[in-house]
């Protein structure tokens, strides 16, 4: 169980016996959003990304205004994209602040909070928006004089109608004014700090590029991350529809907290297509390949499946298939699949998944009498970026077909949708690595291709070798 500071701890009972109750139980990464604002070190940033709909505004707006009346910080600028947004969250606040004791709200004009906290100072909460002409505002009884912010707290300080679709002008404008305008007001004798959360909107943007600089910490949307208000039923349906209405770019970036801009990408999904499995063409030569993996853990790595359908148009039928399977299973998906598509040729990752999944195959095939061509695939040092980039020309070539299978089909599409020119984004990588290796593979068109039911028509096959006889293609064009 995580340990929480005493301030984490301090800031919730607070809550509790001030604030109306929530609907919710609170999550833990409440705490853990918490924990990170009051961890943050003097003139020090404590940043987040956290998914669309955490209730991170609302969290943001309390705790700074338990750092106002709890005298933890004497001003607090609330910034948010529009000035609109903002002025809501202060009077929020001040809404709040009415109703617990020995709190005395003095004011409440133009988006600026002015009570007298539990020790009888002065204490402010102002709102500002992205851009805004900033001033400080004079203290209660002190003639001319006037206070600068002590903490400055960033709630999606971009918004998507602004900067989604924004020209790199006018999002260096955005940057500039955050370091040229709003944390150069920040009183120097304060150890003023910079707390904040938001969603991505794009690369560049001016919240990204503060977490960039300065670091964060991201809380995506997962099945155990709030269940009592996104259960994983919810977040299935939900991701259906962005996929239906083809925002599934969207989701990512929502959700995921994963930017695939259009120019960074490595795939132009637009030039792929999608078909159900029962529009799979007939008289199609079929191929496999098989990224292997050990582990049954929760979140562990995928055994990838890759079956691959090429026509005599060269147009490419993927069909992925995934699981967390022992070595002993994958051979038994092997088969199945190997069978269902009449495949001969099977490409597998070399190294020691290669050699525990062959002894099962060996096994079956001896059994069952039916023969595979099993080729042992080797990256050749290259990396993995470079291997899936080898599927770049098809995609552009619009060769590419998915066939929608169910769960597999999806995480082939999100692994495809995560990849830029230098990652690859997505928590899991498995099913796209797989199809990579399709393209190490002797691929050919024969009309009159069919499943090999024994030894001696696997040995009469020019272009087959015997299933013991590994192929190491080494010095191939793509290093596997």
């Amino acid at each position: 169980m995580a340990k929480y500071s005493k301030a984490t701890i301090r800031f919730f009972v607070w809550r509790k016996l001030n604030l109306p109750s929530h609907e919710n139980a609170t999550p833990k990464f409440h705490y853990d959003i918490i924990e990170h604002y009051v961890q943050t070190p003097r003139y020090g940033f404590g940043l987040l990304q956290i998914f669309r709909g955490a209730a991170k505004t609302q969290l943001s707006m309390e705790y700074a205004l338990y750092c106002i009346c709890e005298d933890i910080e004497k001003y607090v600028l609330f910034v948010g994209s529009t000035q609109d947004l903002s002025n809501e969250i202060v009077n929020s606040a001040a809404d709040l602040a009415t109703d617990i004791d020995g709190i005395t709200v003095t004011r409440n004009i133009d988006g600026t909070l002015e009570l007298l906290n539990i020790k009888g100072k002065h204490a402010y909460l102002v709102s500002k928006s992205t851009g805004s002409k900033l001033r400080g505002i004079s203290k209660s009884g002190a003639g001319s004089q006037r206070q600068r912010p002590t903490a400055i707290m960033l709630d999606d300080i971009v918004s998507d109608d602004i900067f989604l679709g924004a020209s790199s002008l006018k999002v260096h404008r955005a940057v500039s004014w955050l370091t040229g305008a709003l944390f150069p007001t920040l009183d120097p004798s304060s150890g003023g700090k910079v707390f904040g959360s938001g969603t991505p909107i794009k690369a560049g943007d001016p919240y990204l590029t503060l977490a960039d600089e300065f670091g964060c910490v991201k809380i995506p949307l997962t099945d155990s991350i709030w269940p009592d208000r996104f259960s994983p039923e919810f977040i299935e349906a939900k991701k259906e529809q962005y996929k239906k209405l083809g925002q599934m770019r969207s989701w990512s970036r929502e959700y995921d907290l994963v930017l695939t801009d259009d120019g960074s990408r490595l795939f132009d999904m637009s030039k792929i297509k999608y078909i159900d499995e029962m529009d799979i063409p007939d008289n199609l030569t079929w191929f496999m390949t098989v990224d292997g993996a050990f582990s049954e853990k929760t979140g562990a790595d995928y055994s990838a499946i890759t079956c691959m359908g090429l026509s005599e148009n060269g147009l490419w039928y993927v069909y992925p298939v995934a699981g967390i399977w022992k070595p002993s299973e994958t051979a038994r998906q092997i088969i199945k699949y190997a069978t269902q598509f009449h495949i001969i040729d099977i490409g597998m990752e070399g190294g020691s998944s290669f050699i525990a999944i062959n002894e099962h195959l060996q096994e079956i095939m001896l059994d069952q009498q039916q023969y595979f061509n099993l080729i042992e695939l080797k990256h050749g040092g290259k990396s993995k970026i470079s291997r899936v980039s080898a599927l770049e020309p098809i995609v552009e070539a619009r060769r590419f077909v998915i066939i929608d299978n169910g769960d597999a089909s999806e995480m082939l599409v999100d692994q495809m949708e995560h990849t830029d020119n230098m990652t690859i984004a997505s928590e899991h990588d498995d099913v796209l690595d797989a199809t990579a290796y399709l393209v190490a593979m002797d691929l050919y068109y024969d009309a009159n291709s069919n499943h090999i039911s024994s030894r001696e028509e696997l040995e009469g096959k020019s272009k087959v070798k015997l299933p013991y006889e590994l192929r190491t293609d080494d010095d191939d064009e793509y290093g596997y």
